[in-house]
C-alpha cells in the first residue's frame, strides 16, 4: 500500500515537517500554489478488493487509507465482529 510505504520510508525523512491528509488532488495543488505547503505527495487510492481482503484478514489499514465519500448515515451500516454470528 502506497500510504504504508510513505509513512515508513518517506515520513521519517521529513522530520518535524507537518503532514496533513487531503482527499482531493486539485485541493493539494492549490494549497502548494498559494504557498500553504512546500510540496504535495499524491498517492493512488486503495482498491476496494484490497480493503476487503485486509478486513477479512483482520489487518489494520494505515491512517486515511480507507477514505470514501459519500459516507453512509450513522447507524445505517454495521459489521459484526463476532465470527460466531
Amino acid at each position: 500500500m502506497a500510504s504504508a510505504h510513505f509513512e515508513t520510508l518517506i515520513g521519517p525523512l521529513l522530520g518535524e515537517a507537518a503532514l496533513t491528509y487531503r482527499n482531493d488532488a486539485e485541493d493539494c495543488a492549490e494549497i502548494v500554489a498559494n504557498g500553504g505547503a512546500a510540496a504535495a505527495i499524491i498517492l493512488a487510492p486503495v482498491s476496494v478488493a484490497t480493503i476487503r481482503d485486509a478486513g477479512q484478514a483482520g489487518v489494520r489499514m494505515p491512517e486515511k487509507t480507507t477514505f470514501f465519500w459519500p459516507k453512509p448515515r450513522t447507524g445505517m451500516v454495521f459489521r459484526l465482529l463476532d465470527s460466531a454470528s
